[in-house]
């Protein structure tokens, strides 16, 4: 099943970033779990000023204000000598690079000629100019060169545009759901909508703050032109293009419902996943899509499907099928990412182009690591070996740019050697082959890290069972030392929060079974919270909440596949392992022959140092030794009646204005 490469072109659906710092961000974002976050007050306050101010023209076309920070235009500057600089800079570069300047100059005469860019001349009101510079991506099979417009320059203490904008939340799915979700359906297609960004006008008033400096020729005089579209640089163009694609989800629902649908729930930034099981209702949702699109001035190309009748009602202008199609193209940054083979419906993997240096540094190393973008974690183990070495690198306090001794070189040099080897893996999309199917999570820790496992079992058309890998998570030790069996507690844990994260934002559902083999756990897990100490107690309360209704179960060491992600492993390692990709031989049999813990854990095995300790104080006055009221009775009720008599009596000579009569009640 996981052959060697195929001669058919893949197609990618995961991307990268293009800096240290961006991808850096991008790597520990997809570590992270973010199910069901409130908004906060600044992305509450740019979403109702979307829908304050957005708009509609005639033909369909959406209109949007920039959501500027008040209290902070006053300290914007017009970067109006800086962008001139910069754009001389790049003029510069023209006279020695000609094939960059033509490219340049048919991005922007595109540019002009849609009418995405107007000149114009000073007003007198407050502007803000914007450098451009090329972004240069050999492996794009429509534009080489993009044009990045600098939202984020400023020059001295005054701030940017980006500084006075409100950036707004994430309004789509994430994607590790929509690529999830895509693991599912019988019949999927992919499409990307083109130039989204630039099929959203900017409001005439919010213009003069995209201005830029522009001229075909050097010996003319430099040209003011204001951008008419949402800007891609500026830190509100995401959020502006996604949310105006989910307000035309809302506002054409009624006529493309299918449509909607795909919209809200299988679209990431401007590239679409979906499918289904029935191949009609996907045909006619994927027309549906392409009108909806349509009616708010977007156009779907790139079209691929794993079946070509999907596309029966796509113009054959707009399919690609033999392409290498790259989803997320924000980027000229290779990394390893994830590709779709359509023709036989398999991922299979893009390795990253790591530069031979002669030089190793801990720059280096966080540098080539940023770049194993993978966040369905299907190399997880891999991912996570690059991890745990990094960590080394900071507890051995090595500065950025010393060169690593031999040991530590040697390591990343073989390390770095064997990632092509992971372009041989194949592994299937689709990972359910019928209606029934169950999820196990399969959780472990070393000293080294922790993480967890989850595996889609299910049934084929001849009754015999299959699983497959669906997805990992990992997390390095850290650094402050901790007992295995806390880091044992902390896989459950995050076991817990992945399976919660793919039953809330994705088609999957259904019980669950969790595993792990620590006896420890096990007991810790299936007691109260509040008998142990505040680290232990706050994970058991938290895992007893994500993982209520479902199974925990004990799994032996050698049958854990989590144990080669919180360890980590070579590349070579994980070609033909059949227990990472496929999960242990148990879970295709009957449960009566899975494995059984063979003896419960008892009180005297748990870590006494975890208990919480719970101190009672009793106090004995010696001056009172002679009152034996207890000892003068022997019935409860009598003595309850006889201490409510004497408290009254107490009472009363106290506040004697405030006396209590009559018979004892129940609140006496």
């Amino acid at each position: 099943m996981y052959s060697s490469a195929a001669n058919q072109s893949p197609i990618c659906i995961i991307s990268t970033a293009n800096s240290l710092e961006t991808m850096l961000q991008r790597f520990w974002e997809i570590e992270n779990f973010d199910v069901g976050r409130a908004l906060t007050l600044d992305e509450q306050r740019c979403e109702d000023h979307f829908r304050r101010t957005v708009s509609r023209e005639p033909d369909g076309r959406y209109v949007v204000r920039l959501p500027l920070r008040e209290d902070r235009l006053p300290y914007l500057g017009d970067a109006y000598q800086l962008a001139q600089r910069r754009f001389l800079s790049t003029e510069r570069r023209f006279r020695t690079d000609s094939n960059l300047r033509d490219s340049y100059h048919q991005f922007m005469d595109e540019y002009a000629r849609l009418g995405h860019m107007q000149r114009t001349t000073h007003t007198g009101k407050p502007f803000t100019f914007l450098p451009h510079h090329p972004v240069i991506r050999p492996d794009s099979t429509t534009t080489k060169i993009r044009v990045v417009f600098d939202g984020s320059c400023n020059e001295g203490n005054q701030l940017s545009l980006n500084d006075v904008l409100y950036a707004g939340p994430t309004v789509q799915p994430t994607l590790v759901s929509i690529v999830l979700n895509f693991r599912i359906p019988r019949y999927v297609f992919i499409a990307d909508i083109e130039k989204m960004f630039r099929q959203i006008w900017v409001h005439p008033e919010d213009r003069r703050w995209l201005q830029i400096f522009w001229r075909i020729n050097s010996t003319d005089p430099l040209s003011i032109f204001q951008l008419t579209t949402v800007t891609y640089g500026t830190t509100c163009a995401p959020f502006q293009a996604t949310r105006v694609l989910m307000q035309l989800a809302d506002d054409e629902e009624s006529r493309f419902p299918l449509g909607a649908k795909i919209i809200r729930k299988n679209t990431y930034v401007d590239d679409t996943l979906a499918g289904g099981d029935n191949l009609n209702d996907v045909v006619n949702a994927a027309a549906q899509l392409r009108l909806l699109l349509a009616a708010g001035g977007f156009s779907l190309r790139k079209w691929c499907a794993n079946d070509a009748k999907v596309l029966r009602e796509i113009p054959p202008d707009l399919i690609e099928m033999p392409s290498e199609i790259e989803i997320d193209r924000s980027s000229s940054v290779k990394t390893l990412g994830l590709l779709w083979n359509p023709h036989i419906d398999q991922f299979a993997f893009k390795i990253p182009d790591l530069s031979s240096t002669d030089t190793i540094s801990k720059r280096v190393v966080v540098s080539e690591m940023a770049q194993l973008f993978d966040p369905m974690g299907l190399v997880g183990s891999v991912v996570a070996a690059a991890k745990i070495f990094v960590q080394r690198l900071w507890i051995g306090q090595h500065t950025w740019d010393e060169p690593l001794p031999d040991e530590l070189k040697d390591w990343w040099q073989d390390y770095r050697e064997q990632l092509p080897l992971l372009h041989q893996l194949r592994v299937p999309r689709r990972v359910i082959t019928s209606t029934s199917y169950a999820i196990h999570c399969f959780c472990d820790a070393s000293e080294r890290g922790y993480g967890c496992c989850v595996y889609i079992v299910s049934t084929n058309t001849s009754g015999g069972r299959i699983s497959n890998l669906l997805i990992t998570k990992s997390r390095v030790a850290p650094l402050r030392t901790q007992s295995i069996p806390r880091l044992e507690l902390c896989a459950a844990l995050l076991g817990s929060q992945l399976i919660n994260q793919i039953l809330t934002s994705t088609e999957f559902s259904g019980s669950v079974v969790f595993w792990t083999d620590s006896s420890v756990v096990l007991h810790w897990i299936n007691s109260p919270s509040f008998a142990w100490k505040t680290f232990v107690s706050n994970r058991i309360s938290e895992i007893q909440k994500l993982s209520d209704g479902h199974t925990w179960r004990h799994v032996p060491s050698e049958m854990n596949p989590a144990d080669q992600i919180s360890r980590g492993a070579q590349p070579k390692q994980i070609l033909n392992d059949k227990l990472w990709w496929h999960g242990p031989e148990f879970l295709l049999k009957p449960e009566h022959l899975w494995p059984i813990i063979e003896s419960a854990t008892g009180e005297n095995d748990i870590h006494s140092t975890e208990r919480r300790l719970v101190v009672s104080l009793l106090t004995k006055n010696s001056a009172h030794e002679h009152w034996d009221i207890f000892e003068r009775f022997s019935k409860l009720s009598k003595l309850l009646k006889v201490v409510s008599w004497c408290t009254r009596f107490f009472y009363n000579t106290s506040k004697k204005h405030l006396k209590i009569t009559g018979p004892l009640t129940p609140k006496s």
